[in-house]
């Protein structure tokens, strides 16, 4: 089924996805503060194993964080209201 756009809004699919990498370059975070940020945040993209395998220490799992949830987490960090009721 095909998502039904309104407002000019893009389906999540089809719009700009950012890596942490790249977040954490634009608001000079470090990657792993992009991480702990974003990993459990709905409609964030999580492509990989999060359990450890063959002998890893860790899991490796690749976000890739849509544009509307980039907006939507640096609103709420913007607002301590919106925060804490999180």
């Amino acid at each position: 089924m095909i998502q039904t756009v309104h407002s000019g809004e893009l389906p999540r699919a089809t719009e700009r996805h950012y890596s942490v990498l790249e977040i954490a370059d634009l608001w000079k975070l470090s990657p792993s503060a992009v991480r702990r940020l974003f990993q459990d945040e709905p409609g964030v993209l999580a492509i990989g194993e999060p359990r450890p395998k063959f002998g890893r220490q860790r899991g490796k799992v690749t976000l890739r964080v849509p544009q509307s949830v980039l907006e939507r987490v640096y609103k709420r960090q913007c607002n301590p209201e919106l925060a804490a009721k999180r």
